[in-house]
């Protein structure tokens, strides 16, 4: 964490230098007149599809190296190199998924992604070949990484009056609860097996990809799921 604190100092310094300051009065008017109504119980939904993410992320992460170590005799650095390529096709996804989800809906980009990655994690551990799912194993990092910056808009257009507040739980809450899911994951890999840890990520994959459908359109967001230039351009 400490070795990290420069490169996050650095930034910050550079976001204060270039992102230009609000005007108060703009501000003021802002936080007098909020503009829209908030979804409650859309957010409701939503932050337990986020946090499900998380906890499949976090698991994802932690033993995806483990898995080809036992199944395919991997070494240890060939599971590194296998959560490299998760890591970085998961990168992809993000870009990916920003740039579609403002020409084809969030609410799309969100279902899309959780649905492929449900049937392409079972296809993965389901795969005959250590090849065939370091194949499989991009596809799914690339669906399963499309609905992150996705899930943090949806969560300020329907909390429209409290920006903070969705962009807090969305990104915050969400990573705490997957890291909170670290020990008990370890305590299923202890006691049934790698295998039993990834049933169980399928498992909590395929109720958030369920509940993505539970998502209502944001008020204020045309048919297609894209904010109007007029408001936004989100």
């Amino acid at each position: 964490m400490l070795a990290a604190a420069p490169a996050a100092a650095a930034v910050g310094a550079l976001l204060a230098w270039r992102l230009p300051a609000a005007p108060a009065r703009a501000a003021h008017r802002t936080e007098h007149h909020p503009a829209g109504t908030d979804a409650w119980w859309a957010f409701a939904v939503l932050s337990a599809v986020t946090m499900a993410r998380s906890v499949v992320f976090i698991g994802l992460y932690s033993f995806l190296a483990f898995l080809w170590m036992s199944r395919y005799r991997a070494s240890e650095v060939g599971g590194s190199l296998v959560l490299a390529e998760y890591l970085g096709a998961g990168l992809a996804g993000t870009l990916a998924g920003g740039w579609l989800g403002d020409r084809v809906g969030h609410r799309a980009i969100v279902r899309g992604g959780f649905a492929g990655a449900v049937v392409l994690l079972e296809a993965l551990l389901h795969a005959p070949s250590a090849g065939w799912a370091a194949g499989l194993l991009v596809l799914l990092a690339v669906c399963f990484a499309l609905p992150s910056s996705v899930l943090v808009v949806l969560g300020q257009e329907y909390l429209p009056t409290r920006h903070g507040m969705a962009s807090g739980v969305t990104l915050g809450l969400a990573v705490s609860v997957g890291g909170m899911a670290a020990p008990p994951l370890g305590w299923v890999a202890d006691r049934h097996g790698i295998g039993s840890v990834f049933l169980v990520l399928e498992v909590v994959l395929a109720v958030a990809a369920g509940l993505t459908f539970l998502l209502p359109r944001p008020p204020g967001v045309s048919m297609s799921g894209a904010v109007p230039p007029s408001e936004g351009g989100k």
